[in-house]
């Protein structure tokens, strides 16, 4: 039973990923970046995702003074993101 889940959850991310790449290339056509562009823009929406999950950890820091602690621990590693993002 876990083997099937195990593939259904691969399944998933697989379709998963093959739709944002499918929506990531039409916004792209659309707006006429560039890969290098497309790729920027990317990371630092992976950046401010991120951003998203550690704020909700870190409660009860105001919105507005989390982005300093967040840029530091994101500066020192301490935020898992791909090398793609950081290398962007």
């Amino acid at each position: 039973m876990s083997s099937v889940i195990a593939r259904l959850k691969s399944t998933e991310a697989a379709d998963e990923a093959a739709r944002t790449r499918r929506a990531q290339n039409a916004l792209r056509q659309l707006t006429g970046l560039t890969a290098h562009a497309a790729t920027s823009l990317q990371a630092r929406t992976d950046i401010a995702e991120g951003w998203v999950v550690w704020f909700k950890r870190a409660q009860p820091l105001a919105r507005s003074k989390s982005w300093s602690p967040y840029a530091n621990a994101y500066n020192l590693r301490e935020i898992p993101v791909s090398e793609a993002v950081r290398a962007a």
